[in-house]
């Protein structure tokens, strides 16, 4: 499964979806989708459905390493069996390091108040 809420826009993950997502390797199973809405919540109810569908118990997600903590949180909100985290590299500097702190708290305080899936 594989999610670009972000459109093309976003040339890294718009490169990632076409490869992926268009031309897969063999044998390879990808779901490709925008999740409504384009947040980290609207990808954990997508989530949920998928995997109610497929009978999955265990799923993995891989995000950028300041998103970890609060992409857990939400997801975890829609999926209640076995959730792995894993970080995919990242490369910011101290101003951005320091910018996702800020972002990510924001985004923590965001989901507190936004109900469950």
């Amino acid at each position: 499964m594989l999610s670009n809420p972000y459109g093309p826009e976003d040339r890294d993950s718009a490169a990632l979806v076409t490869s992926m997502c268009q031309t897969p390797e063999p044998g390879l199973n990808v779901e490709c989708f925008v999740p409504e809405p384009k947040t980290t919540l609207g990808e954990g109810v997508q989530l949920r459905r998928l995997a109610d569908e497929n009978h999955w118990e265990t799923v993995i997600v891989v995000t950028f390493v300041p998103h970890v903590s609060r992409a857990r949180y939400i997801i975890a909100k829609c999926f209640d069996r076995e959730l792995i985290m894993v970080a995919s590299p990242t490369r910011l500097g101290p101003a951005g390091w320091a910018w996702m702190y800020i972002y990510q708290t924001a985004g923590y305080v965001k989901a507190a108040l936004q109900p469950d899936c």
